[in-house]
């Protein structure tokens, strides 16, 4: 569950949460306070729940603003009480220069005299290539002593922190953090990433949450296993902590990114259940509230550890935390920094252990009010009250179960199903279907589920779904109606909750014997009359399906993974500027590429380029850079590959012994479309006399899209350089998406009639007739097509409020047939006509801009890959000498060429995503 993250749950979401923290039907934790010798360990708090990581950084951000040296000993006594109090990850210090923070100018000293416990970390915080070099060089002078194996890296989320901060722009500091990273991985470092000032900043105020989204994505591209989040000036709600958790989540899940939450308005502990609520699973706290930010007057320090654990505890959470422990260690560092601890939650503990004695302490019963005979007892009740909870709420827990309510009447007020993944999940039980109410998830009103649906979408393999190929045994049709008041549902065997696979919950649905599920086609043509089924057929369903299918947005990102979400329209002052390719350099023959390692500075650059001996299958990061490589082309629609063999030039097949290696290419990525052209195809120069087509001459070949006189044009088109002994012919890039956004901040009007008046485009020629009309602006349609979902262009993603999304742009002069002017009452009315000539102009003005294009030389072995409906492509003359050559040596410009198919290059994307995501939470793991 903890994958899942829904828009706009804001302070809904901690409604919710106050309102389950009451409900009877939910689990809940005791916590007795008690004196440090009657608590062992964290073990003895018996709290059973989810488990949430807590990254203790008080011996770095709690203790780096103190004006007053700490010496090395307190820091280390420090680092063994959290130890002692069972945090699993103290952050234990910083390699920063002693000039701006002169209290961490001995970490290398902490580091080699603090004690080491297994399973436990000690990231360090490293803001630069400097600060990592000293951390090397430690580790390198103690190589039987494993000081850390993790370092933080950190950016912000506005220009002005970040040069206030680090001197720098968000751009160069995430160049210098790349190459951090780089290298510290090859090290064996796993890199944590943190960004500041998510939800305000001092000096900008309000941030942009698809900025910070942004910014996460970059981080995990270079190389994080995990983002922290950070309210570092503490101004932030539930409502922005949520709106800027979504918007990271549009590219990896919530469980990927840790609550960094400093209480400057007393809303730090709200912020941090809310993120938790919506499945973050790491959270940044220091005990005794510690720290602060220099560059924000007035602003607190971190969330307290101690308000933090007992929150968590309370709701159910486990995080291996001795309470009590932390108390004291909260205030013990508060004393020897000469000031009182800033943690109401520990003050209060401390004072009830105190006043209980040394000898034995009081537990407190947090639901009854009640005071425990004693702290074993305290725990006791809590551990088989919490029980009891879970059994009232999923009916599979030992022991006695109550009798099974019956569905109610549409007058009788609905049962409501809950669970303690996730605690704001209601699901009221109706006659004809369910209802879902979950805020953390973008849930905010009831969402109806019907019986039909819900036996529609049965995962049961053999019933339902066939073993091996997990395909449906039955149509939609094929499930009877719930309708007029009567479901589907076995009244005698209500819906409850169990954990299915992986331990995830599953809602175990019975269904009546007398609502059978019985395929038409086969009832049909079967010899005999089917038989009614004797046994009730019992579905279990996911949770995370449901709530994946009560949410627009979880449904686009989780289930469908929307690949035009992920689209990023780009000018050139966006994309780095890729190295050139050398003059002269030839690539490896085929069959004599060998794997190699895969440059990730590169890989992550916008756009991607990748050695083609990075995708070997042998290559140490092979799916790393097939994902690069989509991912690349899905949000930029723009990618590079270099190294590509080109001693195989002739021959269009896609079989034989002597296959052309951009075939081999094409088919890591998908499969090749072929076209009247050929499954591939050749862009050769020769003299104009002797061509058929434009573009195989020297001359200028203006901005356009390949074969728009298609219904459905090839999405990506490949192109490989194989031979380039010309002078000019550099190929140049435009991201018409970018135009198109121009247009619409220009002028709405505009945009929309762009979207509407129909173009012909044609190809009659060679013993062929294509035809076929396309706006200039495809959008997607009202009924959907697979590419439905926020707009490109709103505000945070807000529907409404920006661009709509964009199918494709269709725009390819050289193959423009007359306009259609009768066929269309737009293009009848000579005033409208004359708006669409202008708009179109305006268009094509904007794609000369140096703004908006990049341009490149491709050397010999480089391919280029570009998204055919988005990407406008064209090339610049060049020159050439005519004489001289037989064969294919009479081609001085040689490009080869191939298409392929949106769906097979969205489907790989999808593939290698999922694998990336996995692949994280495996590193956190």
């Amino acid at each position: 569950m903890s994958g899942l993250l829904g828009r706009g749950a804001g302070l809904a979401a901690q409604r919710s949460w106050s309102r389950t923290t009451s409900s009877p039907a939910l689990p809940r934790r005791c916590l007795a306070v008690a004196s440090p010798g009657s608590l062992p360990g964290a073990a003895q708090q018996e709290v059973d729940g989810p488990f949430v990581k807590i990254v203790e950084v008080s011996p770095r951000d709690g203790l780096q603003n103190e004006k007053a040296a700490v010496s090395v000993e307190t820091k280390v006594e420090l680092i063994r009480r959290l130890q002692d109090a069972g945090v699993c990850a103290i952050e234990a210090g910083s390699f920063v220069s002693p000039k701006w923070v002169p209290q961490m100018a001995d970490t290398a000293r902490v580091l080699t005299s603090m004690p080491l416990k297994s399973g436990i970390s000690y990231p360090v915080l490293v803001p630069n290539a400097r600060g990592l070099d000293d951390l090397l060089s430690l580790l390198d002078s103690h190589p039987n002593q494993p000081l850390t194996d993790e370092i933080a890296i950190f950016t912000a989320a506005t220009e002005s922190f970040t040069r206030k901060n680090t001197n720098v722009s968000i751009t160069e500091s995430l160049d210098r953090l790349s190459a951090v990273t780089q290298k510290a991985k090859a090290k064996g470092l796993k890199v944590r990433g943190y960004i500041s000032v998510v939800a305000g900043c001092p000096y900008e105020g309000a941030v942009d949450a698809k900025v910070v989204g942004d910014i996460s994505n970059k981080l995990f591209q270079m190389g994080c296993y995990e983002v922290s989040l950070g309210d570092t000036v503490g101004v932030g709600n539930p409502s922005s902590m949520l709106s800027v958790l979504n918007e990271c989540a549009r590219f990896n899940p919530p469980d990927f990114f840790a609550a960094h939450c400093h209480d400057t308005f007393g809303t730090g502990l709200a912020n941090v259940l809310a993120m938790v609520g919506a499945g973050v699973r790491v959270v940044d706290t220091a005990v005794g509230g510690l720290g602060g930010c220099p560059y924000s007057p007035g602003a607190t320090g971190n969330i307290d550890t101690e308000s933090v654990v007992y929150a968590l505890h309370s709701e159910g959470f486990n995080t291996g935390i001795d309470l009590v422990k932390a108390a004291e260690a909260g205030e013990w560092i508060a004393q020897a920094v000469g000031k009182g601890t800033n943690s109401s939650a520990g003050r209060a503990l401390l004072a009830r252990q105190r006043m209980a004695g040394k000898q034995q302490a009081r537990g407190y019963h947090t639901r009854t009010g009640r005071a425990a005979s004693s702290p074993a007892e305290g725990i006791r009740s809590a551990s088989s009250s919490s029980r009891r909870d879970a059994s009232a709420v999923t009916h599979n827990q030992p022991g006695p179960t109550p009798p099974p309510p019956t569905i109610p009447a549409d007058s009788s007020p609905p049962q409501v199903l809950r669970h303690p993944s996730v605690p704001d999940l209601e699901i009221a039980l109706h006659p004809t279907s369910i209802s879902i109410t979950c805020p953390s998830h973008s849930i905010n009103e009831a969402f109806e589920l019907d019986h039909t649906w819900l036996r529609d979408v049965c995962p049961e393999v053999g019933s339902s779904i066939q073993a091996g190929t997990g395909q449906k045994l039955f149509g939609t049709t094929d499930v009877p109606l719930a309708e007029n008041g009567a479901g589907l549902l076995d009244p005698e065997h209500p819906p409850r909750f169990e954990q299915g696979a992986n331990e995830e919950p599953v809602l175990v649905l019975t269904y009546s014997t007398s609502a059978p599920v019985l395929n038409a086609f086969s009832t049909t043509f079967s010899p005999s009359p089917p038989q009614p089924p004797k046994e009730a057929h019992v579905s279990r369903v996911p949770l995370r399906t449901l709530l994946l299918h009560a949410s627009e947005t979880l449904y686009r990102s989780e289930w469908h993974l929307d690949p035009a979400g992920v689209a990023e329209p780009w000018v050139a002052a966006d994309l780095t500027k890729l190295p050139a390719g050398k003059k002269g350099e030839k690539p490896s023959a085929a069959g004599e590429v060998q794997p190699t390692k895969l440059d990730e500075g590169l890989a992550q650059s916008r756009p991607a380029m990748v050695d083609y001996g990075a995708l070997h299958p042998q290559a140490p990061q092979a799916r790393q850079a097939l994902w690069s490589l989509a991912n690349s082309l899905v949000r930029d629609g723009l990618t590079f590959v270099r190294g590509l063999p080109t001693d195989v030039k002739s021959g269009t097949s896609l079989e034989g012994e002597r296959v052309p290696e951009l075939a081999k290419l094409a088919d890591m990525l998908g499969e090749v479309r072929n076209t009247f052209y050929g499954p591939l195809w050749d862009v050769r120069s020769l003299p104009a006399k002797e061509s058929r087509n434009i573009a195989y001459t020297n001359v200028d070949l203006g901005l356009h899209m390949d074969l728009l006189y298609f219904q459905n044009p090839p999405r990506f088109q490949f192109l490989h350089m194989l031979r380039n002994d010309v002078l000019g012919g550099s190929s140049i890039f435009v991201d018409s998406f970018a135009i198109a956004a121009r247009i619409h901040a220009e002028s709405p009007e505009t945009f929309h009639l762009l979207t509407q008046v129909p173009i012909a485009y044609q190809y009659d020629n060679d013993g062929n007739y294509y035809r076929y009309t396309h706006p200039l602006f495809e959008l997607s349609s009202a009924g959907g097509q697979g590419h439905e979902g926020p707009p490109l262009h709103a505000a945070n993603g807000a529907k409404g409020n920006g661009m709509p999304r964009l199918v494709a742009v269709n725009y390819s002069p050289p193959f423009q047939a007359p306009l259609p002017l009768v066929a269309h009452p737009l293009l009848r009315d000579p005033t409208t006509r004359a708006r669409f000539y202008s708009g179109l102009k305006r268009f094509a003005d904007l794609t000369l801009l140096p703004e908006f294009r990049v341009e490149r030389q491709l050397e010999e072995g480089e391919v280029v890959l570009f998204d055919n409906r988005r990407v406008l492509h064209s090339r610049k003359g060049f020159e050439f000498t005519e004489t001289g050559g037989e064969g294919e040596e009479k081609y001085k410009r040689w490009l080869k060429g191939c298409y392929v198919d949106g769906d097979a290059i969205w489907s790989r994307w999808r593939v290698v995503e999922r694998e990336r995501r996995a692949r994280l939470q495996q590193e956190k793991k």
